[in-house]
């Protein structure tokens, strides 16, 4: 596992963390240093403490032992301070039912001590940002899944923060609407805000962040640059097909001499590194369903854990 090298200014760093959480899992000996100008993904499957952890980011909680900083503040010791400068969008939407889509920001703007002229016209530019413009008097029960996330995405930048911090912030969208919401994320990566993004759906965090911890069972068990970890650790290729149970034994036997071969479901994954040739390879599977691309975060979470972000594979090898 490798230690983010030495940064100017620090983002996000937490110092030999540990956090018992009732209803979460715990968190292990978690240290990482995340720099000022990239966008960082935090990497798990669900349950593996990825929402406890930037609970801690976004001071909900507490560590129990270690100490998270936030572009300088303690989240022990500073929450408020750290709440004045970063912006959530939690897993959880945690919006007021019975409050109309402009009060959601204008009632929320007063933990920021903005009112009057100055929030209503904050309030009413990011509704247009968000596509919700004449929604203002609706209320947010009558809203849909994709509304409430612009909606509370809306009021995570309401105090135009220094950080923005999302929990899952595409699941349970459809095609067209993730891809809208990543396009917003990706407008604001230009605007020069930082990104922490947690998510269990490795797409988004390949698309958008230039840096990525894995979690697992509440430890991190590898983090880095994205496309250097893609190259090390998977390589340049992968190849996966469909095999008949019956013939699980055989694929592996037949192709883990040569490549880094793992079964995943009911699907053979073969990762090829530098040299090794993909025609020739395909070549020597017998199926119809074989598919070529390139490697993506599920593949590394495959190699250090044995299977998917998913599903648990049949076997490994």
């Amino acid at each position: 596992m490798v230690m983010d090298r030495k940064i100017e200014k620090v983002l996000v760093e937490a110092r030999g963390v540990n956090k018992h959480y009732p209803n979460f899992r715990d968190l292990k000996n978690i240290s990482f240093s995340f720099g000022v100008g990239k966008s960082y993904g935090i990497l798990g499957p669900r349950h593996s403490g990825v929402t406890g952890l930037l609970r801690l980011i976004y001071c909900t909680a507490k560590s129990d032992v270690g100490e998270v900083m936030v572009l300088g503040l303690n989240a022990k010791n500073q929450p408020r301070e750290i709440k004045s400068i970063v912006g959530v969008v939690p897993d959880a939407l945690s919006l007021e039912e019975d409050l109309t889509v402009i009060e959601q920001l204008t009632v929320f703007g007063k933990f920021y001590d903005l009112a009057g002229p100055v929030v209503q016209n904050r309030a009413r530019e990011l509704l247009q940002q968000m596509e919700l413009a004449g929604l203002e008097g609706y209320t947010t029960r009558y809203l849909s899944l994709f509304q409430r996330k612009k909606l509370c995405l809306a009021r995570a930048l309401l105090h135009q923060p220094q950080l923005l911090v999302l929990d899952e912030p595409t699941r349970g969208l459809s095609s067209s609407d993730r891809n809208w919401f990543l396009q917003m994320l990706r407008s604001l990566q230009n605007a020069k805000i930082n990104l922490i993004i947690g998510s269990s759906d490795y797409r988004d965090l390949l698309q958008l962040c230039e840096y990525v911890l894995f979690l697992h069972n509440g430890r991190i068990i590898e983090q880095g640059d994205t496309k250097d970890l893609l190259a090390n650790i998977v390589g340049t290729a992968v190849i996966d097909f469909q095999s008949l149970p019956a013939e699980v034994e055989y694929q592996l036997a037949k192709f883990s001499k040569n490549y880094e071969v793992f079964m995943v479901d009911s699907r053979v994954r073969i990762f090829l590194k530098e040299g090794q040739d993909i025609k020739e390879t395909v070549s020597k599977i017998s199926s119809d369903d074989v598919n070529m691309r390139k490697p993506n975060l599920d593949d590394i979470f495959v190699k250090l854990v044995g299977h998917s972000l998913e599903q648990k594979p049949w076997a490994t090898a």
